[in-house]
């Protein structure tokens, strides 16, 4: 309001306000202007806040541990007063087994023994428990209680011990990821096409020899696995323009990261940090269940012996508290390798001198004053990402509603669309390209790209959904390989014996476990602690056990590197439109270099045409590819976009009074 009165005098000041106006961001990062800190900064104390605080607690957790899982145990009768009872074999060092601690002990029968191996501390408690226990203690376990603790072996007890014995298949596989992830990348610069192609081949040619197996075991026909493989066949057929436009424009993208390998380089230092934080993050939420105290068991069925459990440690809002903060952080450290991709490749894309170096004030900024932006953006983005996800497009939504369990989930996505769109990755791309506050950038951002992209380009495009397809399939091979050399090295057979409909429905639930790989992680993790210690050490069925938690363990794993990679990848291809809807709001454009892209994307996006506004809401219209001929042509002479201009007062003289046409 009052930068319009002031126009209204001051022709000069009109004409400044309408340029900064018309180019809501420059074409170059500016690596030399400072950027300050601002309102959003509070929600980076409050993340940092919350980081020190897991921190502190993960500590606390490892000194506050008392307690361990035995290596060895089993069973022994007593032949002299017939009576059978258990007890650990071997206790890690600096712990003893319960039967040990309260051996010669006055009140030994008003404790309930378990397989938990404890340290002094814990034994003295469990000691001053049962001496202050006023229960008789009579109550003792039944031949048939005892006779489940059956012997155990030298065998793995659980899937982590497993993986301690095997080291060498984590190794290798993991070490096949790294080693395929790089050439992936090569390749990916050296012919995007050949590999994107080849991809989608291989994706149908796997769907056809399942159908061949299944067919040859089953004598059945599987009429999913065809079915599946003709849509994919009749959609690459059909988007073929599309998936060669996808090529093009991950070309560009390539070009850009290529140009400056030391950004791999920085972006995997930023994982290895997170890989860090996760590590800590599964040695405490494991280390949980091992800080334990000595209380009376509240049953009236065991008379008030004392018995060992998980102390303050599991407390449902601790774990809570746990879920929550890792998936913030995690999310904070995608976006800093999405911010840092961005300063990179802005620079190159407008040819900024000393870009190379770009990434290190990037990395100052990012973690300093707009630190808040990242932080709002990571709280929310996962939740607005999968809201997005669900009616990006018509047959989204059609499946959502054929699922009862998506409506809730649709309707929300529908209501918060605008708002999903704006608020999520492309707005720490315009904080990192504009350097100004997220909230106050990122609305802007969504009117340049809707302007010059369209909706598809904040939603989903055939690029995105092509590294998603390859990362997808290399995580699910190494889980069933994962899981067929688990068999093979305890000389089981439980792959090979399951019948071919009975692999297809695993190999869905595989699917969707390794699709989300935290879920899968919690699910090893609780279900391991969970049922783990109720089956025998040595038997096929804890064998079985630890080669179905070892490939689910592995594919997410593998899912997570690879998922580091195609985000890399990914995040170059959207700076990268990012800064060809900038260009065009700048009426500029370089034909030299990025001619194929130009090209790429005008038959790959909606083009949109600001035609004017109400209330401060700019209205795009836009063609589809494939439809009408777009309003104006992409990599054309334009004039610069501008946003619609409500004049308070008398306009200037010659000037219209609707400005709904200045766009």
């Amino acid at each position: 309001f009052c930068s319009s009165a002031r126009a209204q005098h001051s022709p000069k000041l009109a004409q400044a306000a309408m340029a900064t106006l018309a180019t809501p961001f420059e074409g170059k990062v500016d690596i030399t202007r400072p950027r300050r800190l601002s309102p959003d900064f509070a929600c980076a104390i409050l993340l940092y806040s919350s980081i020190a605080a897991h921190a502190i607690l993960s500590f606390v957790i490892f000194a506050s541990k008392n307690s361990e899982t035995p290596d060895i145990y089993g069973i022994y009768y007593d032949y002299d007063s017939n009576t059978t009872g258990w007890r650990t074999s071997e206790c890690p060092t600096g712990y003893m087994s319960q039967s040990d601690c309260i051996s010669g002990f006055v009140h030994s029968e008003r404790v309930i023994e378990t397989m938990d191996c404890i340290n002094d501390a814990l034994c003295t408690e469990l000691k001053t428990c049962a001496s202050n226990n006023p229960g008789s203690g009579s109550r003792r376990l039944s031949a048939e209680e005892e006779h489940g603790r059956r012997l155990a072996a030298k065998d793995a007890k659980n899937v982590w011990q497993f993986l301690e014995q095997h080291f060498y298949q984590p190794t290798v596989l993991f070490g096949s990821v790294f080693a395929c992830a790089g050439l992936w990348l090569v390749a990916l610069d050296k012919a995007p096409r050949a590999v994107i192609w080849g991809t989608m081949i291989m994706d149908i040619l796997l769907l056809v020899a399942i159908f061949v197996w299944f067919y040859i075991e089953t004598e059945s026909i599987n009429w999913a696995c065809i079915v599946l493989a003709a849509l994919m066949a009749i959609g690459c057929v059909v988007a073929r323009k599309q998936i060669n436009n996808a090529c093009v424009m991950m070309k560009i993208a390539m070009d850009g990261l290529f140009a400056n390998k030391r950004l791999f380089a920085v972006t995997f230092g930023v994982q290895c940090v997170w890989v860090a934080f996760f590590a800590m993050w599964i040695a405490g939420i494991i280390g949980m269940h091992f800080v334990q105290e000595a209380v009376p068991d509240p049953d009236p069925y065991w008379d008030g012996r004392c018995i060992i459990q998980v102390a303050w440690t599991g407390n449902g809002g601790l774990q809570l508290y746990w879920i929550l903060h890792y998936y913030w952080t995690t999310y904070f450290f995608r976006n800093i390798n999405v911010f840092l991709i961005t300063v990179n490749i802005s620079g190159w894309y407008f040819k900024e001198d000393g870009y190379m170096s770009f990434w290190v004030q990037g990395l100052k900024w990012v973690l300093g004053p707009m630190a808040g932006g990242t932080a709002i953006c990571s709280a929310i983005m996962g939740i607005l990402e999968y809201l997005l996800s669900r009616v990006s497009s018509p047959c989204n939504i059609i499946l959502g509603i054929l699922n009862p369990l998506e409506w809730i989930f649709v309707c929300i996505g529908l209501c918060l669309k605008t708002v999903a769109m704006t608020y999520t990755k492309f707005g720490i791309i315009a904080m990192a390209h504009g350097g100004r506050p997220f909230c106050e950038t990122a609305p802007k951002a969504f009117q340049v790209l809707r302007a010059h992209l369209g909706d598809a380009v904040v939603t989903d495009y055939i690029g995105k959904r092509v590294m998603a397809w390859c990362t997808y399939a290399v995580a699910l091979g190494v889980a069933f390989i994962a899981w067929a050399w688990g068999d093979q090295v305890q000389e089981i057979e439980v792959l090979t014996e399951i019948s071919a409909p009975a692999l297809i429905a695993i190999m869905i639930l595989y699917a969707w476990l390794i699709s989300y790989p935290f879920v899968g992680l919690i699910f090893v993790i609780f279900l391991e602690q969970l049922i783990g210690g109720m089956v025998d050490a040595g038997s096929d069925e804890r064998k079985g056990m630890n080669s179905i938690f070892a490939s689910v363990f592995m594919g997410c794993i593998s899912y997570f590197l690879l998922n580091f990679l195609s985000g890399v990848v990914v995040s170059a291809m959207d700076a990268a439109l990012f800064c060809y809807a900038v260009e065009q709001s700048l009426g500029q454009k370089q034909d030299e270099r990025f001619d194929k892209l130009y090209g790429s994307i005008k038959e790959t996006f909606a083009v949109g045409t600001v035609v004017g506004s109400s209330e401060g809401v700019v209205v795009v219209v836009g063609t589809a590819p494939g439809g009408q001929a777009p309003a104006r042509a992409v990599g054309a002479s334009a004039a610069p976009w501008q946003p619609p201009v409500a004049v308070v007062g008398q306009p200037m003289p010659g000037e219209p009074q609707d400005n709904s046409n200045n766009a």
